[in-house]
């Protein structure tokens, strides 16, 4: 092929004309398409739809609105800057511990429940708030070290973390003042469509808090018993005393302590923080177990010198006493007591004891047992005939009488609810 093809088809070897445009015969080509796509749309069947098939898209229409107007709606009232416009309320204006413990993201617990929240934060009356606005600290963002911060252009946004204040001012007062609240989106239906926000709890809860205590005391802690579940181990502080660990709310507790045979004592204990401790002294011994103890001693003060009076057995008394204890009483019988007795040509008359007064030295747990030193004060009056040998007379009896104050000392220990005597320190009178 040679030539050209002209616009009517035919070959020639001119080249057409400066002034030909083909522009015309285009535009009425796609004008020709136009009217044939009109003409074949208009021969279309038409849908026609009855009045009623018009109402139920109407309604559709309306319900999916009233859904998005919904959806926006539940969006606010659950959303954080509410959220922290409420809690605000709750805290500062209207003093509500209740509604505050309903607002917190707080985990379970035996010592997390709301009536412990309303124990350890018994709110105030509220404030005479002016007026308040809520503002917001920035979005947080993780950083690579995995630590999150404000208001910084890098990092990945952390969408369920939302941090606010409160500006407010109080009638009467001049000065601005400020909460601070962050807040954590729960999970909610719906892929979290309908999740709400809540208040960090993470200062005012306090975690791994322990409770060490002798190992007899049984502790109640703000009115619920210690018992196996908070038990852990006790580490440093031996085997005469138990650990208790359980996460509460940081604030003032009360801790009621109790053991047989001694006083009950309520102490009033604050923790601040996580990883805190307590621990809980040695109780008082009871009145009644000092009674107890202190009637032993007087027994044992009259059976030890009737007993050497009479020069009878001492093993009669060896049901009040230790393998350790035995020994001393062995020691201070023979040794002391009834040998100056017999063995310095006196004869006891009438022996009387009285004016017993005891005091409680120390109580304390010695190997896993329960010990108590006990001191015993005591005044006495006896009179004795004696022997007198004199130069011109010769031997003549002779009666005499003595007064005075003397004291003894025991150490009991607690065997098979049975205080027994484990060190004994009595004084001959003679």
């Amino acid at each position: 092929m040679t030539g050209r093809e002209s616009p009517q088809g035919q070959y020639m070897d001119k080249p057409l004309p400066r002034d030909y445009n083909q522009e015309p015969e285009r535009e009425q080509g796609w004008k020709l398409n136009q009217e044939e796509v009109v003409k074949q749309w208009k021969k279309l069947p038409r849908l026609k739809m009855s009045s009623k098939q018009l109402n139920t898209v109407k309604w559709v229409v309306i319900v999916l609105v009233l859904a998005v107007v919904l959806i926006k709606f539940i969006g606010y009232m659950n959303g954080p800057k509410r959220m922290a416009a409420s809690f605000f309320k709750a805290e500062i204006a209207d003093g509500d511990s209740g509604k505050l413990y309903d607002m917190q993201d707080l985990p379970d617990g035996k010592f997390l429940t709301k009536e412990m929240f309303l124990k350890v934060y018994a709110q105030p009356e509220g404030q005479d708030v002016t007026n308040y606005e809520v503002v917001s600290d920035g979005t947080a963002k993780v950083s690579s070290g995995d630590s999150y911060f404000y208001n910084e252009e890098e990092g990945e946004e952390l969408d369920f973390i939302a941090n606010y204040s409160v500006y407010y001012t109080v009638k009467g007062e001049s000065s601005l003042q400020k909460r601070s609240y962050q807040l954590i989106r729960q999970s909610g239906a719906f892929g979290g469509l309908f999740a709400q926000w809540k208040v960090s709890a993470s200062d005012i809860v306090a975690k791994r808090v322990r409770i060490y205590a002798p190992e007899s005391v049984q502790l109640t802690l703000d009115g619920v018993a210690l018992g196996e579940e908070e038990l852990a181990d006790s580490g440093n502080y031996g085997e005469n005393y138990r650990c208790y660990q359980m996460d509460l709310f940081a604030g003032t507790h009360e801790i009621y302590a109790e053991a047989n045979y001694m006083e009950p004592q309520n102490f009033e204990v604050t923790f601040y923080g996580s990883g805190d401790s307590y621990e809980v002294p040695m109780l008082s011994l009871s009145s009644a177990a000092q009674e107890t103890m202190q009637q032993t001693m007087i027994d044992l003060l009259n059976d030890v010198y009737e007993l050497s009076y009479n020069q009878g057995d001492i093993t009669e008394l060896l049901d009040n006493f230790t393998n350790d204890g035995a020994d001393q009483l062995f020691y201070i019988y023979y040794d002391d007591i009834y040998g100056s007795m017999h063995e310095t040509g006196m004869t006891l008359g009438n022996l009387e004891f009285s004016n017993f007064g005891s005091t409680l030295q120390d109580c304390y747990i010695s190997e896993g047992r329960m010990m108590a030193r006990m001191e015993l004060n005591y005044h006495y009056d006896y009179d004795y005939t004696y022997i007198y040998n004199s130069w011109f007379s010769g031997d003549e009896t002779r009666t005499a009488e003595e007064s005075s104050d003397s004291s003894m000392y025991v150490t009991f220990v607690l065997e098979d609810d049975m205080w027994k005597i484990d060190d004994l320190t009595m004084y001959s009178i003679y």
